[in-house]
């Protein structure tokens, strides 16, 4: 029997666990008692049920373990196991066609968001010569990153404290969301008095926790955030020594605050008027605060306005870069990052430009993430640690289309690893008849999944149980 130590990646918690091993087979998956963390996270990783489950995860019957080459016609879902050699000599040939043919922009991949490594996609694709990387990123903490940057200049990271007064939940962000998070909240309520808002249109756990419930009408929440600005300034709640210093655009944001009265805006959300002066007093006073947001408002039509009006709170009240508040997650001295090691340089600017969707969707691109990089290499004299592959998309739709279309030109090969876009992107028909109709599809996973079935080739995928991993 052997001991290891290991990282689990099955959720964004990392929670430090240690695997019993006898030769090659798993044995058990327990937390681990000797990392220093653990007196604060051992009662998640005891209770979750991804842990309790690792071991049938992990020799599951339904695991890919193979090379798989389709043999029947695409979606037929029958296959014949192939090497590993025979299957990147195949797939290297294919790729190298359709380059020759159509440049390397005719080839496409998705990605999904994080749990799996996924560091080399960048440099491949740079060196490669193609812009167009999709992923469930868009509408998973991708816009809340590139937000951030924008108004921040770094991603901003909610913290609960011994000092947090007060933690806002917005469209998630309560139990089996973000356990270690949620854990630390519902604490500091219990033994700090701290107050806990949740602001969801549905009922959900989180709420029996709260001091206080905005159930808010689906798809208003920059209405509620814009109004709950107009209250705190109004009332000049707001941190003036924080707003003077660092804050620009106070007068503008005044100006256009004030077209959302608590009144208005009672009747937009279906926030009861008093209920959202409350929540903007607490915020406001009960300082330091975090704000933690959830996918309710990356699903948003309106999600960069509404993370906007978001983050002006954080900015408004103080609450950033502050101890016990949203904190800035800065770089690891003496580390190299995978932004370092991703050869952003080495895609041509002319192949930038051939994004697939930045002549109109320019913030979430490569040209967007550029913007802000020159800021973040000027502070910190390199990439550091901005998350490219949350930043640096093509428009996901205008993809699907061109593969269809042709248009403005064709796309004809994608990679999938580490996501599945027949079930996480919108707009599952136009998915299904795009990955039907590519000359070559890739998919690299642990299960067969509903996007494995349309490929050309299945490639299996380790778990975070099989690999190196910091």
């Amino acid at each position: 029997m052997e001991l290891k130590r290991v990282l689990c990646m099955q959720c964004h918690n990392a929670c430090r666990l240690a695997a019993e091993v006898d030769g090659d087979r798993l044995v058990s998956v327990e937390p681990d008692e000797t990392f220093p963390g653990t007196k604060s996270s051992y009662p998640i990783t005891k209770g979750c049920p991804r842990r309790r489950n690792a071991v049938e995860y992990y020799d599951h019957p339904g695991r890919l373990n193979y090379p798989l080459k389709r043999a029947g016609a695409r979606g037929d879902n029958k296959w014949q196991r192939i090497s590993w050699d025979d299957a990147f000599a195949e797939i290297g040939d294919r790729l190298k066609e359709i380059i020759a043919r159509l440049g390397p922009e005719a080839i496409a991949t998705t990605s999904g968001t994080g749990r799996t490594h996924d560091e080399i996609r960048q440099r491949f694709f740079n060196l490669l010569g193609s812009p167009n990387h999709t992923g469930a990123g868009q509408i998973c903490y991708g816009p809340f990153c590139v937000m951030s940057h924008v108004l921040f200049g770094w991603r901003l990271f909610p913290v609960v404290r011994d000092n947090t007064k007060c933690i806002l939940l917005w469209g998630g962000g309560g139990p089996r969301y973000w356990d270690v998070f949620w854990k630390a909240a519902v604490k500091a309520r219990k033994e700090r008095g701290a107050k806990i808002i949740v602001i969801d249109p549905r009922g959900i756990d989180s709420v029996k926790q709260a001091d206080l419930w905005l159930q808010i009408r689906p798809g208003t929440d920059c209405a509620l955030a814009l109004a709950m600005i107009n209250h705190i300034i109004q009332k000049e709640l707001y941190n003036k020594a924080f707003v003077e210093k660092w804050c620009y655009g106070f007068d503008e944001l005044r100006k256009r605050a004030a077209h959302y009265p608590l009144d208005k805006v009672s009747e937009i959300t279906w926030v009861p008027a008093e209920k959202i002066r409350l929540a903007a007093e607490w915020y406001a006073t009960l300082g330091p605060a975090v704000t933690n947001h959830g996918m309710g408002v990356e699903h948003l039509p309106g999600v960069i306005e509404t993370l906007h009006a978001h983050f002006l709170l954080s900015a408004l009240c103080g609450n950033v870069d502050a101890k016990g508040g949203d904190i800035f997650t800065t770089p690891y001295p003496g580390l190299i990052h995978e932004q370092e090691i991703a050869a952003h340089d080495r895609l041509p600017e002319a192949q930038i430009e051939k994004t697939l969707g930045i002549d109109r969707f320019r913030l979430m691109s490569r040209k967007g993430f550029d913007q802000v990089q020159t800021q973040v290499q000027r502070v910190y004299g390199n990439e550091a640690y901005n998350r490219t592959s949350y930043e640096a998309f093509a428009h996901g739709p205008t993809i699907y289309r061109a593969i269809l279309t042709g248009k403005p030109y064709p796309v004809r090969a994608m990679i999938t690893l580490s996501s599945n876009p027949m079930v996480t992107a919108p707009n599952t028909r136009l998915v299904y008849q795009a990955l039907k109709s590519l000359d070559l599809y890739v998919v690299a996973d642990f299960f067969m999944t509903p996007s494995a079935q349309l490929a050309d080739y299945v490639l299996p995928a380790t778990t975070y149980l099989e690999r190196p991993w910091l």
